[in-house]
């Protein structure tokens, strides 16, 4: 058995047999000497690169910002409320419920734990009409009462404006009431650090937290 290690030159007569016992992620390539080569696994999320100017005219590069990142799930399954870990900061982030009900009330949003009247948001209610709601202890995403296949998308940015003004929220959630917008006051240049989901009822579904870097 021919063993190679990564950059060794693999000999014109082995087999493509014998390399069953390559490490994960390895990959052999042909670098124009005629005689291929075994180019090692890159590390998580990067992608394999054209590059002249490597030997094997490969390269596994990261891809520059832009690429949203999976930090955190919360499944629920009759909880009231949960709230993540510690999330590592980022300049935007993205909240997803995916077939999401309560038993009863708001499904609302709170951002570090803050339960203060700090939430300001405008709302599609049940007459229907836009409403503007104001010192608020949480933000409401909208009315997931009496069903399991409703979602929410939310994105806002990781810090809060270090000059003032509050972070605002872009949502967009099924059902008849929802939040399209919304904004939490908290002080200039706080980072987003957790994210909680609650309801006056139990809640069921499955919410899921990325971030990403511009």
């Amino acid at each position: 058995m021919v063993r190679m290690s990564p950059g060794r030159p693999l000999g014109a007569t082995v087999e493509l047999s014998e390399l069953q016992d390559l490490d994960k992620g390895h990959i052999i390539v042909g670098d124009g000497s005629g005689a291929p080569s075994e180019l090692a696994e890159g590390t998580d999320n990067q992608v394999l690169s054209a590059d002249s100017a490597e030997a094997t005219g490969l390269k596994w590069t990261t891809l520059a910002g832009g690429r949203w990142t999976l930090l955190e799930t919360l499944t629920f399954s009759g909880e009231t409320s949960q709230t993540t870990s510690s999330l590592a900061a980022h300049d935007m982030y993205m909240i997803e419920g995916n077939d999401m009900d309560t038993a009863s009330g708001d499904l609302a949003l709170q951002l570090n734990e803050d339960t203060g009247s700090n939430y300001n948001y405008r709302e599609i209610n049940a007459t229907p009409a836009l409403a503007d709601v104001s010192s608020a202890s949480s933000l409401k995403i909208g009315v997931f009462t009496g069903t399991s296949d409703r979602n929410f998308h939310i994105e806002l940015p990781g810090q809060v404006q270090s000059g003032g003004g509050a972070l605002s929220l872009w949502c967009n959630a099924a059902g008849s009431q929802h939040t399209l917008k919304g904004d939490w006051l908290a002080t200039g240049g706080t980072q987003v650090d957790k994210v909680t989901i609650t309801s006056g009822g139990a809640i069921n579904g499955t919410v899921k937290i990325y971030g990403k870097d511009d």
